[in-house]
């Protein structure tokens, strides 16, 4: 259930792997470590990546959102002396809730600016959006932050379509509790019921709000471990751009982000995001608004939640 890349040729694709049939039964759904070749080969791909297996398996064996980036370094010559190649190596997996569940395991080397990924799980769909965040992207695909980046757009893809599910729940709850609403009958001067209220729509109810609440935990979780996958000089300039884009200062928010990343690191095992000649800086500066942006939405999304089960919440309560 796998695709594998490598960022200089992006429609290196294996397919994905499909469900096992069963004749009278229910299909047994395929997992993210099922991948379609054999062992063998993906030791191969694993090891001329410079990936970490064994980590990516653990992680979704999780079945937990996650998200993380590891320092590595290498040696040209097998360990023994000569020079060190710095990489920064980056894992992600989706939780098991919701639909478009994916894995990654990627490998920037800081030396020639190349990334090496592979992807598990991915969707057609979601295949053609990272062909579609590649293209036109060259200079962009030398970024350090390329694959947390690509992470980041399909998991706001992937929460936007579940949180959509899920106020869709809660609205068509709100219609059958609002049909069940008492009324006067003018004619008559009474009370009616346009409807009951059944223990069906009571259990409905409550599976909305738990689903929901799972919504909104997953969206959370998923920005909390964002954040810590970002470097912290990063991460908090981003935080500070998303501030600022609230208050609505643009200017103060270039500067910070400047002043940040160019400052110096405190872990020389992370990549430098702005060497002179090298990388531009507009490009880290994207990275972090688009970052900001995307955090952004995550706390839009979690209001939506909230606010569909207020007003499911509110008929209920009118109904009760």
């Amino acid at each position: 259930m796998g695709v594998a890349v490598s960022i200089n040729a992006p429609n290196s694709f294996i397919p994905r792997t499909e469900d096992v049939e069963l004749p009278e039964n229910d299909p047994i759904e395929a997992d993210l470590t099922d991948l379609p070749i054999p062992q063998e080969k993906w030791e191969k791909i694993a090891k001329a990546f410079h990936l970490l297996p064994s980590h990516i398996v653990k992680a979704i064996a999780g079945k937990a959102t996650f998200i993380t980036s590891i320092p590595q370094s290498i040696h040209d010559d097998g360990g023994v002396g000569g020079l060190v190649w710095p990489l920064w190596m980056q894992i992600a997996t989706t939780s098991t809730q919701g639909p478009d569940t994916f894995a990654l395991a990627s490998t920037h080397i800081d030396r020639s600016h190349l990334t090496l990924a592979v992807m598990i799980g991915c969707s057609v769909k979601q295949i053609n959006r990272v062909r579609s965040l590649l293209e036109g992207a060259e200079l962009a695909i030398t970024h350090p932050l390329l694959m947390l980046g690509i992470c980041a757009e399909l998991q706001l893809d992937r929460l936007k379509n579940l949180v959509e599910d899920k106020v869709t729940e809660c609205l068509e709850t709100t219609r059958l509790l609002e049909a069940t609403r008492r009324e006067v009958d003018p004619s008559q001067d009474t009370h009616r019921f346009k409807g009951e209220i059944t223990w069906g729509l009571i259990n409905k109810v409550r599976a909305c709000r738990d689903g929901s609440k799972r919504a909104e935990e997953e969206v959370n979780a998923t920005k909390r471990q964002l954040a810590k996958a970002l470097p912290p000089d990063f991460a908090s300039s981003v935080e500070r751009t998303e501030n600022h884009e609230s208050n609505d200062s643009n200017s103060k928010r270039r500067g910070s982000i400047h002043s940040d990343i160019n400052a110096p690191s405190a872990s020389t095992s992370e990549p430098d995001f702005d060497k002179e000649d090298e990388l531009p800086t507009n490009f880290t500066a994207m990275f972090s608004e688009r970052f900001a942006d995307i955090f952004a939405q995550f706390e839009g999304l979690v209001a939506e939640c909230r606010i569909s089960v207020e007003e499911m919440s509110f008929a209920a309560d009118i109904v009760g």
